[in-house]
């Protein structure tokens, strides 16, 4: 319960009630991009099995006779060689985490023509779909901000208008 801290810090920080307001507006309109990335996943990794999951097997069982690097081998077998290894390769190469072990695997099995595979990946998957939940992000940020300084801006003039009143019964009383 110590996470609920926060949520308690934010009441008193200006800021940071900004920031969560933002992520809790936007999150209504990142389900439709979830879904987008979701799908470009599942897609790319389907097509990944199609592609490279036989070559990739077959290149493991080949290395699998001799001494070999046995986390190498390991890799190679499980980059495509069923769906939900697939699917987890493909978020992998969009979110550029290690991506470079897994084409090399790629490149040694199949050649050098599976690079257009990952040109398209990372291009489609991380500079369109994750740049866009950045983009929505900010522009929950934005929005966030705009609505604060208005809320700021109403709660001092009430304040002015409730200060001008005093001021004028005061003057009537004297």
């Amino acid at each position: 319960f110590r996470l609920l801290r926060v949520f308690k810090l934010a009441r008193s920080w200006r800021n940071l009630r900004v920031v969560l307001r933002s992520l809790l507006s936007s999150l209504a309109q990142m389900q439709y991009l979830v879904l987008i990335l979701v799908l470009t996943i599942f897609i790319f990794a389907v097509m990944g099995m199609q592609l490279f999951g036989q070559q990739l097997t077959a290149l493991a069982d080949e290395a699998g006779g001799g001494p070999t690097d046995y986390s190498k081998l390991d890799l190679s077998r499980n980059i495509f060689g069923n769906f939900s290894n697939a699917m987890v390769t493909a978020f992998v190469i969009v979110s550029v985490e290690n991506w470079n072990s897994y084409y090399s695997l790629t490149q040694e099995a199949v050649g050098g023509w599976c690079a257009s595979y990952y040109i398209m990946l990372l291009i489609v998957g991380n500079y369109l779909v994750l740049n866009l939940v950045v983009a929505i992000v900010i522009g929950g940020y934005v929005d966030a901000a705009e609505q604060q300084e208005k809320h700021t801006a109403e709660i001092q003039a009430a304040t002015d208008i409730q200060a001008a009143a005093r001021g004028a019964q005061v003057r009537k009383m004297e």
